[in-house]
């Protein structure tokens, strides 16, 4: 079955389609770094950097000989607006409203054509979009003719955790679509745990070369000196450390968290941004008294991502954003899987390794050192003094 992906960020989404045997034909992101990353892992999908609001509005002729007819569509919208970690969530959702009403109208746009060969569709993002996200829309809503109605809401759409899946990160999302009941695959009793992933990448400066075998995918193996972007450290200032744990440790409303992380459980939520002195921070030990953040490798194991999948960024930031961003694999072959199974069609019974695309400039953080920062100096407080008013 053909599958196209819309705000598809590095890949992450269609991953675990590609993993369940589906043929990825179709992919579209508006930003430079996560079109690379999708190119270089998944060669021959034809994948274009374009708004997708924009394309929205295409007029037939044009959607259709931009958007190829598949039978699976999937589509990730930027979550930044309503995640509940922005500001509290007070945010403005209208562009975020925007990008989700026009990735509803392609839905509907290829679904109620004449002749659709659409079956399943799938929409995720953070579990505060369903407040946001319409029961139903009708052709007119969309700017369209007819009298079709589009319900996002029915069937197996609801509030998933990837950690329930195989993914080792406690990740809730909401879905919602047109797909069937997703069957889970662990529980609380044998979630993967972050000491796991930790223990099976090892340690990022260690001198051997041993083969890692993979903590989400035990059949693939590589070794040491070929997983991108693990063997270097972030080591944290003392300022950084102290600043994120008095933010972590505050007994206000927010409650307590872990310094450095509990690894006896999964990963918490993966962030886009990988900070070093906030509440959010996830921060590891490093010998004695001495802490680290996550590699870009071991975040990305954290989300389920194989550990031959690269991540093509010219920075560590960057990496780390295309990581944070993308749905967990394991939670998509997750929904891949329910839809071959309704489809009766076999599923691969061992993980096929990626082809990179070996043309495309790939940034290996592999060996760089990154100084540990100095505190900057605090400015002095400015003193204004008022004359007679």
């Amino acid at each position: 079955m053909r599958v196209a992906d819309f705000f598809c960020g590095s890949g992450g989404f269609s991953e675990g389609f590609r993993q369940a045997g589906f043929d990825i034909v179709f992919a579209v992101d508006n930003w430079e770094p996560a079109v690379k990353t999708y190119k270089g892992n998944k060669p021959g999908v034809k994948v274009i950097q374009d708004d997708v609001i924009r394309i929205s509005q295409l007029p037939d002729d044009e959607f259709e000989a931009l958007v190829p007819d598949t039978e699976v569509i999937i589509g990730s919208p930027p979550c930044q607006s309503f995640s509940n970690s922005n500001k509290s969530g007070n945010t403005d959702k209208s562009i975020g409203i925007q990008l989700i009403e026009a990735y509803l109208k392609i839905i509907a746009r290829k679904k109620f054509k004449q002749n659709s060969i659409l079956q399943y569709w799938v929409l995720e993002n953070v579990p505060a979009v369903k407040n946001y996200i319409k029961e139903e829309y009708t052709a007119s809503d969309f700017g369209l003719q007819g009298d079709f109605i589009l319900k996002p809401h029915d069937g197996a759409s609801g509030k998933y955790n990837a950690k329930y899946f195989g993914a080792p990160t406690n990740r809730k999302r909401y879905f919602c679509g047109e797909f069937p009941k997703l069957n889970t695959t662990r529980s609380d009793s044998n979630v993967t745990t972050l000491k796991q992933v930790l223990d099976s990448l090892g340690e990022p400066l260690r001198k051997n070369n041993d083969l890692i075998i993979d903590i989400n995918y035990p059949d693939f193996s590589l070794e040491s000196r070929q997983v991108t972007d693990h063997h270097y450290i972030y080591e944290l200032a003392d300022f950084e450390c102290s600043t994120a744990k008095r933010l972590k440790q505050d007994k206000g409303y927010m409650g307590k968290m872990s310094f450095p992380e509990n690894l006896n459980k999964p990963a918490r939520t993966v962030m886009a941004t990988m900070t070093a002195s906030s509440r959010e921070a996830m921060i590891l030990g490093y010998g004695e008294n001495r802490f680290r953040l996550p590699t870009v490798r071991e975040a990305a194991s954290m989300m389920s991502f194989p550990i031959d999948y690269r991540f093509y960024g010219k920075s560590k930031g960057i990496k780390h954003t295309l990581v944070g961003n993308a749905v967990p694999p394991k939670m998509s072959y997750a929904i891949a899987k329910a839809i071959a199974e309704a489809e009766q069609k076999p599923l691969p019974d061992h993980y096929v390794g990626i082809k990179h695309d070996e043309s495309i400039e790939f940034f290996n953080l592999n060996g760089v050192k990154f100084d540990i920062r100095k505190e900057k100096p605090r400015r002095a407080i400015a003193k204004f003094k008022y004359g007679n008013l």
